[in-house]
C-alpha cells in the first residue's frame, strides 16, 4: 500500500533512502523504525499472530489487539496515518 499514492505523504521516497515509502516497508523493514518494530513484533507474537506478515493480511482480520499494536507503532514512530 503506497503512502504516496494514497496522498498521505508528498514524496514517495522513504527518509531512509528506500525508493518508495509504502506501508509494508515502514512496518517490516525500514531501518528508521527498528526499535519500534521490535516492540510491535513482540506484541504480535504475544497475541498469536503468525509471522512473517504483510499489512494486508494483518488488517483484513478483525483483531482489535493487532490493530491497537499497529496504531501504537505508528504513534511511537511519529507517523500520522
Amino acid at each position: 500500500m503506497s503512502l504516496y499514492r494514497k496522498n498521505i505523504i508528498a514524496d514517495k521516497t522513504c527518509k531512509c533512502g528506500h525508493f518508495e515509502e509504502e506501508l509494508n516497508h515502514v512496518l517490516w523493514s525500514c531501518e528508521l523504525y527498528q526499535t519500534q518494530r521490535r516492540k510491535l513484533l513482540e506484541g504480535l507474537r504475544t497475541i498469536g499472530q503468525q509471522l512473517p506478515l504483510n499489512v494486508e493480511s494483518l488488517i483484513a482480520r478483525p483483531n482489535i489487539e493487532a490493530r491497537w499494536l499497529l496504531c501504537q507503532f505508528f504513534w511511537e514512530c511519529g507517523l500520522n496515518l
